[in-house]
């Protein structure tokens, strides 16, 4: 400065922390010292941080404080991701939300390992959510879908890497709004559980490295108005799979690594509607395959 004296640092008040690290500070705290949680939770209301819409919680031991924290927030998006949560923590996570369960829209619960069918219940009060992305949650099997079945608000559902079967799709297939599906590297599907499907709104779809995607499989996508269609990895169909898509205005197809795919095959496809073909790692494809 020109007095040759240092510039002070700004001030900073509560106000300049966000809802994140209020979290982080409360869970320093002994919840038993009343008294310091009530000053905490006073600044943290007085700052404006209740009408927070989306908090991320990192550990499970985060989550009993970050409830109480945010507990008359207006909560829309929650995300306790790669966290090692487990069921219990989805109980909680029921009693703490209380009425405000009925406001949330997106939960991201990817990548636990520990959760289960048991815990995936705890989640039925959560009824206005539309978005779950359970990817990952290698604990979960058919009994899990049939608990997802019962929560019809939902519009995309992330199912990535879990050990579901065609019967699990089958639980699914009734949920009035449900567009969107990741079903990458589910294993135990096939035309029989992609059957289940076929009345549900689908516009994206991803089929990602399913081991069981045949000629008889891409029938049953025949009649969705599918926009997004993901075969990446897929090498069990050909040229009268590719014929079924042929009525399907799909605007982005992503077939990379499918390498079996030929110039031949690739003909059958509607290019009338496409925006977006992605053919990465497709080793039998020629030059002429793009010209056609």
């Amino acid at each position: 400065s020109a007095s040759g004296q240092p510039a002070s640092a700004p001030a900073l008040t509560i106000r300049d922390i966000d809802p994140h690290a209020m979290t982080l500070i409360a869970a320093r705290l002994n919840i038993t010292d009343r008294r310091n949680f009530r000053l905490v939770d006073s600044a943290f209301r007085s700052s404006g941080a209740a009408a927070c819409e989306a908090i991320t919680i990192a550990t499970p031991s985060e989550l009993p404080v970050a409830l109480q924290v945010f507990r008359r927030a207006e909560l829309r998006r929650m995300k306790l991701a790669d966290g090692n949560f487990k069921d219990a923590d989805l109980g909680l996570l029921r009693e703490g939300l209380g009425r405000s369960a009925r406001g949330l829209k997106h939960l991201n619960l990817s990548n636990n390992a520990k959760i289960t069918d048991a815990g995936i219940t705890e989640l039925t009060c959560l009824t206005s959510l539309e978005q779950l992305d359970l990817g990952n949650c290698i604990g979960l099997s058919n009994t899990a879908m049939a608990t997802l079945g019962r929560m019809t608000s939902l519009k995309q559902l992330d199912l990535r890497g879990c050990s579901i079967t065609d019967e699990g799709l089958r639980a699914l297939g009734n949920l009035p709004l449900l567009a969107q599906i990741n079903l990458e590297r589910c294993a135990g599907l096939s035309a029989a559980g992609l059957a289940h499907l076929t009345n549900l709104p689908l516009t994206h779809l991803i089929l990602k490295e399913c081991d069981d995607i045949t000629d008889d499989a891409l029938a049953q996508l025949s009649h969705h108005q599918l926009q997004y269609l993901n075969l990446s990895g897929c090498n069990d169909y050909g040229a009268d799979g590719l014929a079924h898509l042929a009525s399907v205005p799909l605007q982005r197809l992503d077939l990379s690594e499918c390498i079996e795919l030929t110039d031949v095959e690739l003909q059958h496809l509607n290019a009338a509607t496409l925006t977006h073909l992605s053919l990465r790692g497709c080793t039998e494809l020629t030059n002429d395959a793009l010209l056609h």
